[in-house]
């Protein structure tokens, strides 16, 4: 598992001079300054704010950092101040810093070998294990694009799953709806999971949901309508009811805006009590159930297992999201980051990179070339 250090380490390495750790990690110290000062801070240390995380131990910095639309916003304080801070909008309260670690120990995209330019190396860990290949959709298997509604394979990967799953199995985890995705894919004979797993269909056609997540169904509904409406005046945003989910789109919002609409997304899910999770120029709202890509992984392998033998994980992803996929798999599998430069050179557990979807056909019709039929 990664390592990790304590904030009050970072925040030591800031005081020492150290400015580079502390863009890094996307910390920013609250200070007095209002919502727009804070953004100013965060863009000055290199970070987004809505991929930022504020740390404040008064009221009114709780409030500014979440009116700036950072992604997590944490109190510090007594126990008897937590009920005004989470009151504010904290996501959650401690009382010292030495209660954070940071996730540390991951390597940047641009340190990590290319799949395609080191296939020698993937399939020498390959060669002697029997194969499962878990793939993302959207920046995966296809590009992201402005619209997700015109979101399709890139040419030649339905081709190349219907081949590989003749000879291993395969399982597309997707962010977006069960029916949505199996339709795009369209590819019979695969494992299919859609909302991050909250439901799936196996390759003979028998279904699962997460009973905990659909009793949050009509809970969503209304999220997804307050949403809209608050919305509803910030141009480019764009709110996607799904299911078991509501996404809250941002990528044709003006940088002014951006702040407000991921400061929508978090009061609404508090209201409601929602998790929030974030993505790539999206915030989403989830039910609050401990359930990810990767616990939807290990359970589709353990699926496998049952049923055949043990297998080799493969997955391949590219968001944030995906991390939780790519932890399943590092201790005895194979994570690969599809890159992109939304995020910069950000880190991740996956040990391999390749350049966007058409590297990644390419890849899977290697690994189909190299596995045996059946």
């Amino acid at each position: 598992m990664p390592q990790s250090d304590s904030v009050s380490d970072l925040v030591q390495k800031l005081h020492d001079g150290d400015i580079e750790t502390a863009s890094e990690e996307g910390f920013v110290g609250s200070g007095e300054l209002d919502a727009t000062g804070m953004q100013e801070a965060a863009r000055g240390l290199g970070a987004r704010p809505e991929r930022s995380v504020v740390i404040a131990t008064e009221p009114d910095g709780i409030t500014a950092a979440r009116d700036g639309g950072f992604s997590l916003v944490i109190g510090v304080g007594p126990a008897e101040r937590a009920g005004d801070l989470l009151e504010r909008g904290a996501d959650a309260v401690i009382d010292d810093l030495a209660g954070i670690d940071v996730r540390t120990g991951d390597r940047r995209m641009s340190e990590l070998p290319n799949a395609v330019e080191s296939y020698r190396a993937v399939a020498d860990i390959i060669d002697a294990h029997r194969l499962a290949v878990f793939l993302d959709y959207d920046g995966t298997l296809s590009p992201i694009v402005p619209d997700p509604d015109s979101a399709g394979l890139v040419d030649g990967a339905a081709q190349t799953l219907a081949r590989l799953a003749e000879r291993c199995p395969v399982a597309i985890l997707s962010g977006r709806d069960l029916a949505d995705v199996r339709d795009r894919v369209a590819v019979p004979g695969l494992w299919y999971a859609g909302s991050h797993g909250f439901e799936s269909v196996a390759p003979d056609g028998s279904y699962r949901q997460n009973e905990a997540a659909a009793a949050a169904v009509p809970v969503l509904d209304r999220a997804a309508g307050e949403l809209c409406d608050m919305l509803a005046p910030v141009n480019g945003s764009r709110v996607e009811h799904k299911r078991f989910a509501v996404a809250v789109h941002y990528r044709d919002v003006a940088a002014e805006d951006i702040g407000e609409v991921v400061a929508s997304a978090h009061r609404v899910a508090r209201r409601e009590n929602l998790r929030v999770t974030n993505g790539r120029k999206i915030v989403e709202l989830r039910p609050d159930v401990d359930w990810n890509k990767g616990t939807t992984l290990t359970w589709i392998r353990d699926q496998i297992t049952t049923n055949t033998g043990a297998v080799l994980p493969v997955f391949i992803g590219d968001d944030l999201t995906d991390e939780d996929a790519f932890d399943a798999v590092k201790a005895d599998g194979i994570g690969i980051l599809v890159r992109h430069t939304e995020d910069g050179d950000r880190r991740s557990a996956a040990q391999f990179t390749l350049e966007n979807p058409h590297q990644v056909r390419e890849f899977l019709d290697r690994v189909a070339d190299d596995l045996p039929d059946g």
